[in-house]
């Protein structure tokens, strides 16, 4: 029996009287489950699973950077790609940048994923941070996506109307 864990968190009281939320496991074999239905009907697993959905767009492709002359200390090769997030109405999609940062070498054994407001930020190389440095020195790699407000992406405002 597959079990699909879905973002789905259920309030609860610890014996020391403060909230926890758990997780609620959704057997993705049984149709008959309320809580299966209620997720059905505001995701489409087989969509979301659907990487051509995506339509994505290379902007950059992969390259090494952070290596400088001396040291690979922070060294990392990244990719920069847009992605279709919704098709808001008929012909108006929604893309989002997303740069992927990987170590130099070797392959991921996992990701952390993270965004920002500052889309600019996305079209240079990432730098990472000291938590960052340690994730991928340990093998995972990053994702950088970029989401901002309609009213301030350049030729979109009316969107907002």
């Amino acid at each position: 029996m597959e079990t699909v864990f879905f973002p789905i968190q259920k309030a609860g009281s610890a014996s020391d009287g403060t909230e926890q939320a758990t997780q609620i496991p959704v057997d993705s074999k049984t149709e008959n489950s309320d809580l299966k239905k209620n997720v059905d009907s505001i995701f489409s697993t087989a969509e979301i699973s659907d990487q051509s959905s995506l339509e994505t767009k290379i902007l950059l492709d992969w390259h090494p950077a952070g290596a400088t002359r001396q040291t690979l200390v922070g060294a990392t090769r990244q990719k920069l790609v847009e992605i279709n997030v919704a098709e808001w109405w008929p012909g108006q999609d929604y893309r989002i940048p997303v740069r992927l940062i990987v170590p130099l070498e070797g392959k991921s054994q996992g990701f952390h994923i993270t965004g920002t407001e500052e889309l600019e930020s996305l079209s240079k190389d990432f730098k990472p941070n000291a938590f960052e440095a340690k994730l991928l020195a340990n093998g995972v790699s990053l994702v950088m996506t970029g989401i901002k407000a309609l009213n301030t992406i350049p030729g979109k405002q009316a969107l907002k109307q």
